[in-house]
């Protein structure tokens, strides 16, 4: 029933009325349910209180990067991690404060002490990424602990990454003789070296040592089967 020549016009205003509208609409809504919904508004007080909860020390260490003093950051950093090693959040800037400064040597050592406090907490997923970002820089880089170097070898073998997995766990008996599971990490060598390198020979080898001085591994009949495979 509108004239053609006002049509668009009118289309329009009644269009943007209907937005104005409903974007009001939806802001009273968020504002009447933000706390239902996770959009609480921070108010003078609770950004007050946010200010006071400010860590001292990673105040300090902002400071001390802007301007400059790296150095003195990471000092900060590792007194506070001696007195509190279980704080990852520190260690982590830590990690990321050593291989921005190219201290290859520190963001190695500390790289031991990293990798025990995450293990201990079970994440394996956060120690398989923070394994990788110490690998770039040292490629020939290994875990000092035995059960380091066995768990992240299960999750490269999962990945497909059968080098990785062999280097982590190759002559631990001679790096830590007294480890219990040497024999299931020599499994998981043996597997990495048949199903993943096709090197039947170098499998068999492992597979035999088991056989030679763990004859009471619970995993015996794998041994067994193993062998067997590698003989075809």
């Amino acid at each position: 029933e509108i004239s053609p020549q006002y049509f668009i016009a009118v289309f329009v205003g009644v269009t943007l009325y209907f937005l104005m509208v409903a974007y009001n609409l939806m802001g009273y809504v968020i504002f009447q349910y933000q706390a239902e919904i996770g959009f609480v508004a921070e108010d003078a007080l609770a950004r007050e209180k946010r200010r006071v909860a400010v860590d001292p020390l990673d105040a300090k260490v902002e400071v001390l990067v802007k301007e400059g003093r790296y150095d003195k950051a990471a000092e900060a950093l590792t007194k506070h991690l001696r007195s509190q090693p279980s704080s990852l959040r520190h260690h982590d800037k830590l990690a990321r404060l050593l291989i921005a400064m190219d201290d290859r040597e520190q963001a190695l050592a500390h790289a031991q002490v990293y990798l025990e406090q995450v293990f201990k907490l079970g994440d394996d997923s956060r120690l398989y990424f923070l394994y990788s970002d110490y690998e770039k820089l040292d490629r020939k880089f290994l875990p000092e602990l035995p059960d380091i170097c066995y768990a992240l070898a299960q999750q490269l073998f999962r990945r497909g990454k059968f080098h990785q997995a062999c280097h982590l766990v190759a002559s631990l008996h001679k790096r830590a003789p007294a480890f219990t599971k040497i024999p299931d990490a020599y499994l998981l060598m043996a597997r990495a070296l048949l199903d993943g390198l096709k090197d039947r020979y170098k499998a068999s080898q492992y597979l035999k040592f088991i056989k030679a001085n763990y004859p009471e591994f619970n995993d015996m009949a794998q041994v067994d089967a193993l062998l067997a495979e590698c003989s075809h």
